[in-house]
């Protein structure tokens, strides 16, 4: 089982975070970040619920107000861990229960970290790093078919100064790497990809999002598409919601060629923000508001599955409260067809039920996987299911001993088979955990951790 080590830091107020490794925990706070931070005037300030975008992919952060994504930009993250280590499973997709790929990335190799399921077993199967970068992440992944599956994230230049986007094809034998095209004067270069949806071979979109200079030293954050058209990645124009400032986007469904949902956040100075959905219909990405929180609370939708047109379900975190007593309360929207309707989802308030993945085997059956964040010791994994009406938490096992448990990605190619990638966090030294990759696979009647 591989793993790595990481410590507990403090982000308050405008003071500006240095991150070692994949995580943060302090008090009630759980951040995911990127492992290379970059420096400079705020590109987010007076949110206060701030998407905090990198390593792991779709995690709303709950802190006061940050208002700098900070680090010199010579710095370069320092990863501790043994040389097998690797950052958590962050996506997974099955094209059928025999055929399965998750992805993440690794420190030491500073590789996109990829596993394979090939009915038996998983094992690691060799991926590419970018020429000239020191190191690469994978956050999301989707294949058109068994021999076609693109993965998608970012790479870190060699002088650790900017995130570009990345890519990886598999043809049926091997992954290679592909060079994306990222926007043009850019001041800071920080353009990770977190999603992939892949409709056909010869049709894929990736999003994400990139820092747009904006005066005064500084930048904001602007979604990002980028598409696949058999031969070469493109990006597209995106819109923007009216009178926002900032949008970011974190999931991506495609049911169809003609019918994908981009899904994320939006922002409208530092008083409102919400989830967002940006829809394509085959010529054109549309702009439409998911009306799931008060507006004067910022919120995401972080990912979305759509099994068919008429049906899609997205979720995603969002805060209520206020500062500096701030907290988070999942939700769930489904969109039938002409319009996104609350789906309600969860029993309690506050930081303990989060969200990051969702997957729609049929119309009437979807997993929702996250965490139920308990300071402490001990705490939990958490799978959400969704029965056609309700949603209702299913158990899901956790390793022995003391440790934290997260799901980060799920795929459901059938109602009889789901599985859930993450990570099994143990403590170490005082303020110090572990990450070792979990895996665990759904039958139909129970979820069981499966050997990596």
């Amino acid at each position: 089982m591989c793993d790595t080590t990481h410590s507990k830091l403090r982000a308050a107020g405008s003071t500006p975070i240095t991150l070692v490794g994949p995580a943060v925990k302090e008090g009630h706070v759980h951040m995911r970040v990127s492992r290379t931070v970059l420096t400079g005037p705020s590109s987010i300030t007076g949110l206060a619920v701030t998407l905090i975008r990198g390593v792991p992919r779709r995690v709303l952060v709950a802190v006061a107000v940050i208002a700098a994504l900070a680090a010199p930009a010579a710095a370069q993250a320092r990863a501790v861990g043994t040389a097998a280590s690797v950052s958590p499973l962050q996506a997974v997709t099955c094209t059928s229960d025999e055929n399965c790929w998750a992805v993440g990335g690794a420190y030491q190799t500073g590789a996109g970290f990829i596993e394979h399921w090939n009915g038996s077993t998983w094992q690691v199967v060799p991926s590419q790093n970018p020429p000239k970068s020191s190191s690469s992440v994978l956050d999301g992944v989707a294949c058109a078919q068994v021999t076609s599956c693109w993965a998608v994230g970012y790479h870190v230049n060699l002088r650790g100064s900017a995130i570009l986007p990345y890519a990886e094809h598999w043809n049926g034998q091997a992954w290679s790497e592909l060079a994306l095209p990222y926007p043009a004067h850019e001041v800071v270069k920080a353009n990770p990809l977190r999603a992939v949806s892949c409709p056909a071979t010869n049709l894929c979109f990736a999003d994400g999002g990139w820092l747009k200079p904006v005066g005064g030293g500084l930048q904001r954050n602007v979604s990002l598409i980028e598409r696949w058209n058999g031969s070469t990645w493109q990006i597209v124009p995106s819109p923007v919601l009216p009178h926002s400032t900032e949008n970011d986007l974190e999931g991506l469904s495609c049911a169809s060629a003609r019918d994908c949902w981009a899904t994320g956040a939006w922002a409208e100075g530092t008083a409102r923000g919400g989830a967002l959905g940006y829809h394509w219909n085959g010529h054109q990405w549309a702009v439409a508001r998911i009306t799931d929180v008060s507006y004067h609370h910022a919120g995401a939708m972080l990912a979305a599955s759509c099994p068919t047109t008429r049906m899609c379900m997205g979720i995603g975190q969002k805060a209520y409260g206020t500062e500096p007593a701030l907290g988070l309360r999942m939700f769930a929207q489904r969109w039938n067809g002409s319009s996104w309707l609350t789906a309600p989802i969860g029993t309690g308030n506050g930081n303990n039920l989060r969200v990051y993945s969702v997957s729609c085997a049929t119309t009437q059956t979807c997993m929702a996987a996250g965490e139920k964040y308990t300071p402490g010791t001990v705490s939990p994994t958490l799978v959400e299911q969704w029965n056609g009406s309700s949603w209702a938490t299913i158990p899901s096992p956790n390793p022995p001993g003391p440790g934290l448990g997260i799901f980060y990605g799920i795929s459901c190619p059938q109602v009889t088979a789901c599985w859930a990638v993450g990570t099994w966090e143990t403590p170490s030294a005082p303020g110090s955990y572990i990450d070792h990759v979990l895996i665990e696979h759904w039958n139909g009647t129970a979820w069981t951790i499966e050997p990596s």
